[in-house]
């Protein structure tokens, strides 16, 4: 599961710097456009999905020790690194904080609908509700909310994070190897049709009407995940994965400053190195903090509000 949420997270940041590429008055070179398009419909959903995996393991523990964790974990970085990204941008104004905490103004919107899913599956599981058919009720119910407020989004993406809650419960794949192949095969058949329809300019991402392209893939990844047919993945993109906090919170901004110096200010006109150093320096930037929020107290509270003794008891 890290393998596959680091290069979920991997994906993210190419596809952050692109845009500030282009945000910045740089024209995004085609290839680089036309990889975006092959891999945006699945991104969003995929890390969803991943998230939706561990609540099974989440809800065992104590209702206050579930509530308490997911605050720490992700309600504060999201607090915290909205108000760091627009005081850097110089955005930030005090009528934006009911934003902040209701109706996400900036990358961290993802934080913002992940405590929010978490908080749906503590009730769903209080109440006794499986969560696929919650699932399949949003995903039908995105493609009839508004945009506003990113309301169909959050729909669609619930309907993978309850997915992935769905898929935990029912234990290990234990098809047999002609059922495994077949499912491998037609997920990412499916998959790279939507992502053929999405280069060609077909808008696919967040539209129920073609999850079935982001199911298949899904299927595919997780049924050779728990298995030796993926083999182990390099660490690095485990280290992303196992890190996925740092690395998301962290890299927006940080390419933000890059693009204003390099682009802005030194007056750089080379899209494709712009973004290749805008990739490379979150990547570099993230592991650093990777490794010092375990050693340095301070730069663990940015990625975590520190646990009280009594919730570390519980935990």
């Amino acid at each position: 599961m890290d393998q596959a949420r680091g290069v979920a997270i991997l994906l993210v940041v190419m596809h952050h710097s692109m845009t500030w590429v282009a945000d910045f008055g740089l024209t995004v070179p085609p290839a680089l456009s036309a990889f975006d398009d092959i891999v945006s419909p699945f991104r969003m959903p995929l890390l969803m999905f991943l998230s939706g995996i561990l609540v099974p393991r989440a809800l065992s523990k104590p209702t206050r020790a579930y509530a308490m964790g997911k605050l720490r974990a992700i309600g504060w970085p999201y607090l915290l690194w909205s108000v760091i990204f627009l005081v850097v941008t110089g955005t930030f104004t005090l009528s934006l904080v009911p934003n902040i905490l209701l109706f996400p103004p900036t990358y961290l919107w993802y934080l913002w609908f992940l405590l929010a899913y978490y908080a749906l599956a503590w009730l769903l599981a209080r109440a006794g509700v499986p969560p696929l058919w919650p699932a399949l009720v949003a995903m039908l119910a995105s493609g009839f909310a508004p945009e506003d407020y990113r309301m169909s989004r959050f729909l669609f993406l619930l309907a993978f994070f309850l997915l992935g809650w769905a898929w935990s419960r029912r234990g290990p794949v234990r098809w047999s190897a002609p059922i495994r192949r077949l499912a491998v095969g037609a997920g990412l058949a499916a998959a790279v049709a939507v992502s053929a329809m999405s280069v060609a300019g077909v808008q696919v991402r967040y539209e129920p009407a073609y999850a079935w392209g982001v199911v298949g893939l899904i299927v595919a990844v997780a049924t050779v995940l728990p298995g030796k047919a993926l083999g182990r993945a390099p660490m690095p993109v485990e280290y992303v994965g196992r890190n996925s906090i740092v690395f998301y919170v962290t890299h927006y901004t940080l390419i933000w400053m890059l693009d204003s110096l390099l682009i802005a200010a030194a007056g750089w006109r080379a899209a494709w190195a712009v973004w290749m150093i805008g990739v490379g320096a979150a990547m570099v930037v993230g592991t650093l903090f990777a490794m010092l929020r375990t050693r340095a107290p301070l730069v663990g509270w940015l990625f975590e509000w520190p646990a009280s003794t009594r919730a570390s008891a519980l935990r």
